[in-house]
């Protein structure tokens, strides 16, 4: 069993998309009342099959527990602990757990928590807050989610006060707009509601597609002479969808209302019931509901709702929003509706400017929205993106494929199958094109793989995945894993029915017997290709939406490539080496190649946690021991299970120890100190995989390559920063500023940083010119206060909130990225990522400065 657990570890990498995209819970909250100070908060979720999560009740060092959090509790206090229970004995199991050694509290199928809350009396607060909670099945766990909760215990009090009914908060996120005309006597606006919640906190309803919006609400104003007017609310409702009427009860579904803000309401006086009404009689529907035990009236198609008013005072605008619950046969949206605004300047809920700086304006800090606020791009400075990467992805596994094809699993498999073409076809010619399709399957096979990679992750998937400390902790264990496997302690094989079933279709003949052979061979081999192709495609997860593409194309030519050769020309076959001991030495090696690329993902969890554990010392250490290890190995001071008792020593295998001894001397100089940058001076092919030089127990810095920066964890930072440099340069002038967009666990900006900020060219334009902002997007600081983006996803710590601001102002999602701006939010050229080009990034920076002096001469600073 632990060998096919092991097995498929490596396929979960082509599933951590879908897995991201399992919708194994199914949230649910709401109250209930006990007596005029005390409310119950009740969470319940059903869990689907074969998945469980753990209970809040787990000591330190075991699982993720189930949590409630709790952003505002309006007042209110919480009373004991949370109650947990099932709707049956079954779904509770409580056991010991032999990986966490202890007494572990797990629940399936379904989970429920009740926890007590004191209110001030005659008060029925908003609590708001999130749910966290992990689910894992038999084979892997997801990273722990959970959704925003809201409750308004007004909605679940037994009575409520004040003429209104129950008043939620306003949607932060809402951008309905409504349109005024003062010099008309009719004053129309409209909106289409915003129903694109994350979450559902109504009990009885299911969460919504993204962007539907069945409901469209208008409004309009009528002039009735002695400051009286009709306020009518007109709704189009989508086919197959109702709202309900503004007279239902309570313990009812959400009515419909209309509802004027504080400021408003001493300012309207209505006269009598509003009117509600309907195009035609029959979208009226009324009648016993066998949900909520009541008569209720539900319109479809149109609704419209008028009231009669009294205006007092209608120089500062009459404001006030819309409230209604959509449902349809299936499920129930989120009660949303739109703000309006009557006898205003003009419209509400047009997204507004954001974060400004310098003379654009100031960014108030009462508006936790972040929206984009920079000025068109002048575009120059050289290229925008570095392909580069993407190449050495593609030379990563070319050579990746190069080491499997010497493998024992692959290797004896060339002639075998060589000779099979060559003795089946009837004309060299026949033997050369089915071998030619036998080498194109594999390269289909294997860059199919990577398509379907590329199409489950997206880009913001597998950049979020190269920087989750979760992902990298399990690919250190997987990477382990492989290697012991590659030390031959056993073997990772795929079901055996699996190349069964493909050696059987491989018997058919032609083209689809030959592409059969090819998958079969993809199967057997599996226990040598799999880490390679796992090292692979987690190597690639930096790069994009191309990379694993570009890396299985690489892997699957190398792999391929002997095939369609060896079949044009068989008389090569003669010059290849015999299988022997060689391979198994050929395993070995990529074992111990496995345990140092291993550290890089422990590293990167501990650069983005901040844990201090691995620093530059400790991981270039680490590093040489493992170097150390294989050349102690190479010359027979090591021997593994399937090693002969004296490995005889051959000069090839001693050349290669010899020139590991030098590459472990040569990193080594890792350790000679930059008297530029005050710290060790990070070896070239390090660059990007050994820690921050600066993370370091003895030369530690705070910026990189020994500049001055300024590393803002909030707006009001950022703002400071921003203003700063309006007056750092001569004379009190402005300076530009370098917005360096990076990562902790971000190996492009460690190389960059390393190999060309350094550089005496970049640094000095660097250094004497600009002003340097570092926006880790990885950062896991929790924000004082919650921010939105404009879409209302919430951003709860200083990394979401730098990666939400790149992308809003720039549309990207990757690290690095650095843009050149002026104080005011002029962006002074085209922002670029990587460019491992000392001369092009010295172009960028000197074209950003070029732009920046036309700038000061136009604005004076």
């Amino acid at each position: 069993m632990k060998t096919y657990l092991l097995s498929f570890s490596l396929l979960l990498l082509a599933c951590f998309s879908a897995n991201a995209q399992l919708k194994v819970f199914d949230w649910k909250w709401s109250a209930k009342q006990i007596s005029d100070t005390e409310f119950e908060l009740i969470f319940e979720t059903k869990l689907t099959d074969g998945w469980f999560t753990y209970s809040q009740f787990i000591e330190d060092g075991g699982p993720i527990p189930t949590s409630f959090n709790y952003d505002d509790l309006g007042g209110a206090t919480l009373k004991g602990k949370v109650k947990e229970s099932s709707t049956s004995p079954d779904n509770r199991i409580e056991k010991m757990d032999k990986i966490f050694e202890m007494q572990l509290v797990k629940f399936k199928k379904y989970y429920k928590g009740i926890q007590r809350i004191t209110v001030p009396s005659g008060q029925t607060p908003v609590i708001k807050g999130y749910i966290e909670a992990q689910a894992c099945d038999a084979e892997k766990c997801l990273p722990p989610d959970g959704p925003d909760f809201e409750i308004n215990l007004a909605d679940y009090a037994t009575k409520s006060s004040g003429t209104d009914p129950p008043k939620p908060d306003p949607k932060a996120d809402n951008n309905d707009t409504g349109n005024t005309d003062e010099n008309s006597n009719t004053d129309t606006g409209n909106s289409t509601a915003d129903n694109n919640n994350d979450t559902n906190g109504e009990p009885n309803a299911n969460t919504p597609a993204p962007q539907l919006e069945p409901v469209k609400w208008t409004w309009e104003k009528k002039d009735l002479g002695d400051d009286l007017y009709e306020f009518t609310f007109s709704a189009k409702i989508d086919e197959g969808w109702h709202i309900y009427s503004t007279t239902i009860g309570d313990d009812g579904p959400i009515p419909t209302g209309v509802y004027f803000e504080e400021e408003s309401k001493n300012k309207v006086e209505v006269q009598g019931e509003p009117v509600e009404t309907t195009s035609d009689p029959a979208n009226r529907v009324e009648g016993m509901d066998k949900v909520f035990d009541m008569n209720l009236v539900k319109f479809k198609k149109d609704y419209t709702i008028t009231y009669k008013v009294k205006i007092n005072d209608k120089e500062t605008g009459i404001k006030g929003y819309i409230e209604s619950q959509a449902c349809d046969h299936e499920k129930c949206m989120p009660p949303s509706g739109p703000d309006f605004e009557f006898f205003g300047e003009g419209q509400l809920g047009e997204p507004g400017k954001g974060i400004t700086v310098g003379k654009g304006g100031e960014w108030n800090p009462a508006d936790p929205t972040i929206q984009a606020s920079l000025k068109t791009a002048d575009n120059c400075g050289g290229e925008t993106q570095d392909t580069s990467n993407i190449l050495l992805i593609f030379v990563f596994g070319f050579f990746g494929g190069l080491f499997a094809l010497l493998t024992p699993c692959v290797f004896p498999m060339v002639p075998l199958t060589v000779s099979y073409f060559t003795k089946r076809s009837k004309t060299k010619a026949e033997g050369v094109r089915n071998g030619s399709i036998y080498a194109l399957s594999i390269i289909v096979i294997y860059v199919t793989m990577g398509l379907i990679i590329t199409l489950a992750f997206g880009g913001k998937a597998l950049n979020d995945m190269s920087t989750n400390y979760i992902f990298n902790l399990f690919f250190f264990v997987l990477f382990i894993a492989f290697a012991i496997s590659f030390f031959g302690y056993y073997d990772i094989k795929l079901p055996s029915s699996w190349a069964n079933k493909s050696d059987a279709a491989a018997d058919r003949g032609g083209l689809v017997g030959i592409f059969f052979m090819a998958f079969t061979l993809s199967l057997v081999s599996f226990s040598c290709t799999g880490p390679i192709i796992g090292t692979l495609l987690v190597e690639a997860a930096d790069g994009g939406v191309v990379a694993p593409l570009m890396g299985m194309l690489g892997f699957s030519t190398a792999l391929a490539l002997p095939f369609g050769l060896f079949s044009a020309f068989p008389g090569w076959l003669q010059s290849l080496p015999k299988s022997g001991g060689w391979m198994n030495t050929v395993k070995v090696v990529l074992g111990f190649v496995e345990v140092g690329l291993s550290l890089k993902f422990l590293s990167k969890a501990d650069q983005v946690e901040g844990w201090g554990l691995l620093r530059y010392e400790t991981y270039m250490v680490l590093t040489i021991l493992c170097l150390l290890g294989l050349a102690a190995y190479l010359f027979g001071f090591i021997r593994f299970p399937h090693d002969p008792p004296k490995p005889e020593i051959s000069m090839g295998r001693g050349i290669f120890a010899v020139s590991v001894l030098a590459f472990s001397a040569y990193l080594g100089t890792g350790f000679m100190k930059n008297d530029r940058t005050g710290t060790y001076a990070t070896p070239w092919v390090m660059s990007g995989l050994a820690p921050p030089a600066c993370d370091s127990y003895v030369y530690e810095c705070k910026c990189p390559a020994g500049l001055v920066c300024s590393k803002p964890k909030s707006l009001d930072d950022y703002e400071e920063d921003i203003k700063a440099a309006m007056t750092a340069g001569k004379e009190g002038k402005a300076k530009p500023i370098l917005i360096d967009f990076t990562g902790n666990g971000c190996e492009n900006c460690r190389k960059m940083e390393d190999n060309i900020w350094i550089k005496d060219k970049v640094y000095n334009l660097i250094n004497e010119n600009f002003v340097l902002i570092s926006l880790y997007t990885d950062e896991r600081t929790k924000l004082k206060q919650v921010l939105k983006t404009p879409e209302g996803k919430k951003l709860r710590n200083v990394g979401n909130m730098w990666a939400a601001f790149e992308k809003i102002n720039f549309g990207k999602i990757s690290q690095p990225l650095y843009v050149l701006m002026a104080p005011d939010g002029t962006v002074l050229n085209e922002p670029v990522g990587a460019i491992f080009d000392e001369n092009k990034y010295a172009g960028f920076l000197q074209c950003g400065l070029d732009n920046f002096k036309d700038w000061q001469k136009k604005t004076g600073n």
